[in-house]
C-alpha cells in the first residue's frame, strides 16, 4: 500500500465522525449526516481512484478501513432509527388530521 493510498484513507477516516446518538432528533442525524457525506466526498473519490489501480489494502490500512467500515454502519444505523422515527412522527400527525374536524365543510 503506497502512501497517497495510507492518506486517502487517513482522510476518509478524518471526514467520518462518530455517528450521534439514539437521543438525537431525527432531523439532525439526517443534517449531520448529509455534512458527513459532502465533508468526504472529495476524500472518497481520491480513495477510489487510489484503489482503482489495484491497491490492496495492508497493514495499519486494514485497522484504518475497518474503523471507517465500522462508522458507517453506526451512521448506517442512527440513520434507520431517524427513518423509523419520523414515520412514527408522520403515522401520528395523520391520526390526528383524521380526528380533527376540518374547518371547511
Amino acid at each position: 500500500m503506497n502512501g497517497l493510498a495510507m492518506q486517502a484513507l487517513l482522510d476518509v477516516l478524518a471526514a467520518t465522525p462518530e455517528p450521534p446518538d439514539a437521543q438525537t432528533d431525527p432531523t439532525d442525524v439526517i443534517a449531520l449526516a448529509q455534512q458527513m457525506t459532502d465533508g468526504r466526498e472529495q476524500s472518497l473519490a481520491l480513495l477510489q481512484q487510489v484503489m482503482a489501480n489495484n491497491e490492496t489494502v495492508e497493514g495499519e490500512g486494514r485497522a484504518i478501513l475497518a474503523e471507517i467500515n465500522d462508522r458507517d454502519a453506526r451512521w448506517q444505523a442512527a440513520l434507520d432509527r431517524s427513518r423509523h422515527e419520523l414515520g412514527q412522527r408522520m403515522a401520528a400527525a395523520r391520526h390526528i388530521r383524521r380526528r380533527i374536524p376540518s374547518a371547511v365543510p
